[in-house]
């Protein structure tokens, strides 16, 4: 079976500029550019040293390159989903979000993550194996 297109509300200018209203459903690929609402996926951070930990990443990777590696998290918002995984092979790294449900400081070894869902005006484990305090 052939794609099918709705070309309702797509238009090209002069300069091969793509415009689509009313919303677009699939995959992009090339250049994006203009204004952007919804959620981006697939975000990636990565730290090895003490901070603060971008809110707007999906994806975390830390490496503690001091001796214990001081972490902290800032509130998302509703529905945000992060991954957070610690891949240094010789420290800890300890994450404190500033609102946590179940605890006030995440603990991680070497290889441990954990899943974390910002709903209810705190973050919420989902999943994982770092230890919750």
């Amino acid at each position: 079976m052939a794609n099918k297109f709705n070309l309702e509300g797509f238009s090209v200018d002069t300069n091969n500029k793509c415009t689509a209203s009313g919303g677009f459903v699939g995959n992009v690929t090339g250049d994006v550019t203009g204004d952007v609402s919804g959620i981006v996926l697939n975000t990636f951070a990565s730290y090895t040293a003490d901070g603060a930990i971008d809110t707007s990443s999906g994806l975390v990777q830390l490496i503690g390159a001091a001796a214990t590696c001081q972490m902290t998290l800032a509130d998302g918002t509703i529905g945000q989903v992060m991954h957070i995984v610690c891949s240094d092979a010789s420290n800890t790294v300890d994450v404190t979000p500033e609102n946590f449900a179940g605890g006030t400081k995440i603990t991680f070894a070497s290889n441990e993550s954990i899943s974390l869902a910002f709903t209810g005006g705190d973050w919420q484990v989902v999943s994982g194996d770092a230890t919750i305090s």
